[in-house]
């Protein structure tokens, strides 16, 4: 069967199949949407009142066991909106047709988790750490006819490499239907998972009754790990002090709405891995079961949050569903007025009972981002603190009983290449100065740094018991235009924008996450900005703008008379910064959390800052410059962080993101001016593919999602493709045009199912 992934409308599966006696056959449907409904040869056969928890339905009496064609309707119906954000609708998440024996395992039945049983050998840089461990493993089976009285549980587990590791047996005597088996399997120097190494197993658990007949199988994803949680000292994994640096993230892409191919997930995932970040929260809502595998083989630690307070059955599923999974360490109850209920308190404590019911052994924490909830006698095990950085230490002291979380924090808003407000146009820029009433810059939030040193101290990075946080957000995500509203269509709060493209802030995250929790791993970082093409009122008069070249920028409030703002993100000591006239402008000192500014004197060539390592060091030990661009003479086309590089499907599984940059003679990206748009076309020239949508990070661009032609915002933009067909060999060849440039063809990989 086709996975869905891509499509955002109901359609029709067309199922043919036979099955034997004692077979029964489930549906298994991830859909989003208030309501849905299913239908198989024109038969209601069920539905689910609930958008992102997945939902199984029995079709054993009405499937046609004649050979003759089935067909399967789901209708999903999104006309009620769920949430305040672009939430999507229709069928984006897998549908399943599963045949399964009398006796099988249930829905979510296999729970195995570990405990360290011995003391923990620290992991190093080549290796990860170790220990003795066990896994208690629970399986339930349950049987409709109920045809056999005992059956055998088999559990193997493997290591990534499929090596055998440990195994183990239990037994079954079926009784009302169900039963259930509890194994426990011990190991000497099992390899645990981390950030930094995230080893995974793999638990083969098999039914076989007194014949010797496999009845039923199950894989699961699993890992050795120790959380613990210090109401002083924050969050210790493997008992390593860990600051958590996480995002809360939508799940929607540019291109893509919320239909987002399983194979995006880990490139997501990297790209706040390249900032530093070691956690994601899944605001606001249960994750595409995908997002989790990544997490677990990336190394990434997961909030896994539960849509709305009072929902039990969704947090029974959810539960169920996730808690194998390594990668998660908090249970999250709800988000800010989500939590709100018939019965508020009671219908917290009774999912974080579930919560608990269900998953005894995980070591997880249950948690919310609900200022209300900072109390004693909390609902919650982990206090979730939604902003409000001023009040960390007064919390605190008042709940001190409590570990804590920066749940959400910060809420700047930015766009890429824009450094002038401009509430007409729909931009911000993007100085990291900007933020609504509730929230602070990164600066601000994360290290307590202000410029004018009198607000605001209590950054997270700052405070030993502040267990970590969570940036709202990753990436820019539909819906939510704060500051402005139309023509924005998304939010500007992203670290990246829509379409995945770096903004100036990510120089802030680089210079400061990366290397924080193992200073080893510190990696320097230097980033200057704005770019260095302006007008500068002297070559085009304000009675002639319309013949300022593409590649200069008006010179408004950030660079007022000539004089331009600039910027640097670092980790070094130490900056000296360059004028373009290559005259040192004197050297400061860089502030922890901070940044450093200059007022320039705009003229046209290049700007640069050295870093030095220590304050008063001779030689710098990193370098970045800006200099001014020439007109734009060509496109270059290449895969956006190499997505797609090594070929796509061609079932069409997955996605290749091409990368489209207006570069001037020399290759340089050229930051275009809003004022002359370069339209950028990409069609398939050759090859079995489908443009598959497109995006350039300017919230306030109206073109379809799906149309194959749209402005190179600053220069740059982007387009998604897949395989519909073909064989290993074959390519996709996409044409790049855009009136005044030379067409670029520009090939992808295709590689077989």
């Amino acid at each position: 069967m086709n996975n869905p992934t891509y499509y955002l409308n109901p359609f029709l599966f067309l199922i043919s199949i036979s099955i034997f006696i004692f077979i029964f056959i489930f549906i298994f449907i991830f859909i989003h949407s208030q309501r849905s409904t299913v239908y198989l040869n024109g038969k209601y056969v069920g539905g689910h009142d609930y958008g992102y928890t997945p939902f199984r339905i029995d079709v054993t009496d009405v499937i046609n066991n004649s050979g003759e064609e089935n067909v399967l309707v789901v209708k999903a119906d999104s006309t009620t909106p769920d949430s305040w954000w672009y939430d999507g609708g229709g069928v984006y998440r897998s549908v399943h047709l599963t045949s399964k024996n009398d006796v099988h395992i249930q829905q979510y039945g296999v729970y195995a988790p570990s405990l360290v049983t011995s003391e923990i050998v620290a992991e190093t840089k080549d290796s990860p750490a170790t220990a003795d461990a066990v896994f208690m493993i629970s399986v339930d089976v349950e049987c409709g006819q109920c045809n056999v009285n005992n059956v055998s549980i088999n559990h193997v587990l493997y290591d990534a490499q499929k090596n055998k590791v440990a195994e183990g047996k239990g037994e079954i005597a079926i009784d009302g239907g169900a039963g259930t088996s509890d194994t426990n399997i011990t190991f000497k120097d099992a390899k645990l998972w981390s950030i930094n190494h995230p080893i995974n197993y793999f638990l083969e658990t098999t039914v076989v009754n007194s014949d010797g007949d496999v009845l039923d199988t199950d894989e699961t994803n699993l890992g050795v790990r120790k959380l613990a949680w210090d109401n002083d000292k924050g969050f210790f994994l493997n008992d390593v002090n860990t600051k958590i640096l996480g995002c809360a993230n939508h799940q929607d892409f540019a291109g893509l709405g919320v239909a987002v191919p399983d194979t995006l997930q880990g490139h997501r995932i990297a790209k706040l891995q390249e900032l530093g970040g070691n956690a994601w929260r899944t605001a606001h809502n249960a994750p595409n079961p995908s997002l989790l595998y990544e997490a677990d083989k990336r190394g990434m630690l997961v909030w896994d949050e539960n849509h709305r307070n009072g929902q039990f059955d969704e947090a029974k599923t959810l539960v169920k569903r996730d808690r194998n999974h390594p990668s998660i360490i908090i249970w999250s109850i709800c988000n800010e007025v989500l939590c709100n209920s018939d019965n508020t308190i009671d219908d917290a404590n009774q999912i974080k009972k579930i919560f608990q019911e269900n998953d005894p052994l995980g070591q997880r924490v249950v948690a919310a981002n609900q200022n209300d909830w900072v109390m004693d006698d909390s609902p919650l095990d982990l206090l979730g603190y939604d902003y409000a950085t001023n009040s960390y230490d007064e919390w605190h002291a008042a709940h001190p009983n409590y570990p804590v979380i920066s749940s959400e924090t910060s809420s700047a808003v930015s766009d890429r290449g824009e450094y002038e407000n401009d509430e007409e146009n729909g931009h911000v820029r993007g100085y990291d100065t900007e933020y609504p009433s509730w929230a602070q810059t990164a600066e601000k939030a994360w290290g307590g740094y202000d410029v004018d040193n009198t607000t605001n101290t209590q950054g997270i990075l700052t405070r030993d018991y502040v267990s970590g946080g969570f940036t709202w957000t990753g990436w820019d995500y539909k819906g939510e235009p704060t500051p402005y509203h139309w023509p924005d269509i998304n939010s500007h709060f992203g670290i990246y924008d829509i379409a995945g493209f770096d903004k100036d802030r990510v120089g802030w995250y680089k210079s400061w996450w990366r290397g924080y929790n193992d200073d080893t791993e510190k990696v320097d970082s230097i980033f200057v900005f704005p770019h260095w093409n302006w007008d500068d009122d002297n070559s085009y008069a304000a009675t002639d703008r319309s013949s300022r070249p593409h590649h200069l920028n008006a010179c408004k409030g950030h660079c007022k008379d000539n004089v331009v703002e600039v910027w640097v993100h670092s980790n070094a000591a130490e900056i000296e910064m360059f004028g373009p006239d290559g005259k040192s402008l004197g050297r400061k000192t860089m502030p922890k959390y901070g940044h450093l500014a200059w007022m320039i004197d705009y003229e046209p060539g290049e700007i640069m800052a050295w870093g030095y390592e220590n304050v008063g060091d001779e030689s710098p030990v990193m370098t970045a410059k800006r200099g001014t661009t020439g007109a734009g003479k060509e496109l270059t086309v290449q895969f956006k962080d190499q997505v797609g590089a090594d070929g796509i499907h061609s079932d069409g599984r997955d996605l290749a993101i091409v990368a489209v940059h207006v570069v001037d003679d020399k290759g340089e990206v050229v930051p275009l001016s809003n004022e002359k748009k370069v339209m950028v076309k990409m069609e398939i020239v050759s090859g079995e593919g489908e443009f598959v949508g497109g995006g350039n990070g300017d919230p306030s661009d109206l073109t379809n999602d799906k149309d194959n032609v749209r402005n190179a915002y600053h220069g740059k933009m982007m387009g998604l493709f897949k395989a519909t067909g073909g064989n290993a060999g074959d390519e996709i060849v996409i044409r790049v045009s855009a009136e005044g440039y030379e067409d670029v063809d520009f090939s992808i990989p295709v590689i077989s199912q």
